[in-house]
């Protein structure tokens, strides 16, 4: 009877999946990759700020991360689809390094300029592009099915636990090391998730054989997904949630400053309590084992999102903005890592790739929304602006709750 036993039958499954060896050194180099990319996040947006005092352009170079995961994360999962998933991860991991070296290098010697760090953002999105899709399609090849949606909890824990160190050692580490500083540990940690990739033994296979053309392939995946009753109206919600919630995380250097008065140290503990929440929300998932009524679930964590993140914009409080925020990660935590697992079961094991590039272009919208919402905030205040947004959140998923009930009755 034991290799019948659920996670939900099995109270003791919360960790399950980190008993794979191979998935293990996977999430192992995910919690380096993902800690690189929050460190760079803060570094690169606190001196965007320093540099020019707009909120404009913290908006127009994070959105240099966002357009080509847009514009080029459809062929990262044909790419994830076609080729060996560890070679793809592991070659964007050093090329996120060496794009971290040089900026770093920039910075200190004393030469770094605005369109550097677009210039850097553009080239980190575009190998993001391609490390995405691989990175979440080789999932399934490393743990078995029933352990599918554990493996995607526990991931977003500790991507989540990340948030919460990440920005917070950059927060201080910018105080006492500066910038580059920051730069050069983001890379060390770059090289080390290619190192713990290079350490999983399978290599990862192709999920279908190569006679189609790319093309062909794009094209099939974006048919299957648009015709799909469960995956696209999953992808309509993560395009909602990533373009009028999200990006108020990368204006977080306004509100530190603009709005509650607290210098790097306080901006890192802003971005740290939103990986707090994140934490027990993918860990209650990871938890929940084999549950029913996930589109509910599903439903929920976002409207928490969006009711948490509309409060937090009305507060002027430093220690109420903290809570506020740990509520509105215990919500994007549960949501994305719901909908991500949601798409990737119901999605066919040779479109996975193509599947995950999709839900990675909604992510690129993140960053590519905090042109307007920078914008908005330049002339209404960035109070204002991220409220409005996080309102549209609310008003979505109560419509989205009303009219898919596909959505709603998934068990």
């Amino acid at each position: 009877m034991a290799e019948n036993l659920t996670p939900s039958t099995e109270r003791v499954s919360t960790f399950s999946s980190l008993r794979n060896r191979n998935y293990r050194w996977f999430w192992m180099g995910s919690l380096a990759s993902f800690g690189a990319m929050q460190m760079q996040l803060l570094a690169r947006g606190w001196l965007v700020y320093e540099l020019t005092s707009s909120t404009l352009a913290l908006g127009i170079v994070t959105a240099g991360f966002g357009l080509p995961m847009v514009t080029i994360s459809l062929l990262g999962g044909v790419v994830a689809d076609r080729l060996p998933k560890r070679r793809v991860i592991m070659l964007s991991q050093t090329t996120s390094a060496m794009i971290g070296l040089i900026i770093g290098v920039l910075i200190w010697t004393g030469n770094i300029q605005i369109w550097h760090l677009f210039a850097s953002a553009v080239a980190g999105g575009t190998t993001f592009a391609f490390n995405g899709p691989a990175r979440q399609a080789f999932t399934p090849e490393l743990v078995g099915k029933g352990e599918l949606m554990n493996a995607f909890a526990i991931n977003s824990a500790g991507l989540n636990l990340m948030r919460i160190l990440g920005p917070a050692a950059a927060g201080f580490l910018v105080a006492f090391i500066g910038v580059d500083g920051v730069y050069f540990i983001s890379v060390a940690l770059y090289f080390a998730s290619a190192g713990t990739v290079a350490m999983v033994s399978v290599s990862g296979k192709p999920g279908q054989p190569r006679t189609t053309s790319a093309w062909a392939d794009l094209k099939e995946g974006l048919e299957y997904a648009r015709s799909n009753t469960i995956i696209f109206p999953l992808l309509v919600m993560a395009f909602v949630v990533a373009i009028f919630a999200m990006p108020s995380q990368f204006l977080m250097p306004a509100f530190a400053k603009d709005v509650l008065g607290v210098g790097e140290i306080g901006l890192g503990w802003l971005m740290a309590m939103m990986g707090v929440g994140a934490i027990g929300g993918s860990l209650g998932i990871a938890s929940m084992g084999n549950f029913q009524r996930k589109g509910l679930l599903l439903l929920g964590t976002s409207l928490t999102l969006g009711l948490f993140l509309t409060l937090f914009s009305l507060s002027d409080s430093f220690y109420l903005s903290l809570g506020l925020l740990a509520g509105v990660g215990l919500g994007n935590a549960g949501f994305m890592a719901m909908n991500n697992a949601l798409l990737l079961t119901y999605a066919e094991a040779g479109k996975r790739g193509r599947v995950a590039s999709l839900y990675l272009v909604s992510m690129g919208f993140m960053p590519l929304a905090v042109l307007p919402m920078g914008y908005a905030a330049e002339f209404w205040g960035v109070s204002l602006a991220v409220g409005a947004g996080a309102a549209m959140v609310v008003i979505a998923t109560l419509v989205f709750g009303a009219v898919l009930p596909q959505i709603r009755r998934l068990a």
